[in-house]
């Protein structure tokens, strides 16, 4: 049976190495680096049995794979929340370009821009959601 660390692992091990650092499930509230970029990796919604085998087990399930990715604005005194689009667009392309990932565990397909927004926290954040199931 494919566990919730498993699929995790794959989604980090798919994207690490593309932004400054990649974390699991949420956003650290600080950090001991100044980080310029980031890519949290979460499974947001239910995840759903879609088969029970003979013998019972669980083994084939589904949900929705989100990819967070968090550029820092270039700030100054007359535009405070100053967008770094060429970074956010270099890893919004880098995160598209690896779709359909087909990982140890699982397959992330159809990606879905759903959300560019700032955090209010000198960053911007572009979300990004891909269809999971597990192998």
């Amino acid at each position: 049976m494919v566990s919730s660390k498993d699929i995790l692992q794959d989604m980090y091990t798919a994207v690490n190495g593309l932004a400054d650092k990649t974390f699991l499930l949420e956003r650290p509230s600080s950090t001991s680096d100044r980080l310029n970029s980031f890519i949290v990796c979460a499974l947001p919604s239910a995840i759903y049995n879609q088969e029970i085998c003979d013998e019972g087990d669980y083994n084939d399930y589904t949900t929705t794979a989100q990819f967070e990715i968090y550029v820092r604005d270039r700030v100054c005194a007359s535009n405070p929340n100053q967008v770094n689009i060429l970074e956010l667009d270099r890893l919004v392309r880098s995160v598209f370009s690896l779709f359909p990932m087909n990982l140890d565990h699982c397959v992330i397909t159809s990606p879905v821009e759903t959300l560019s927004i700032s955090d209010g926290k000198q960053f911007h954040c572009t979300i990004i959601q891909g269809r999971l199931r597990t192998k």
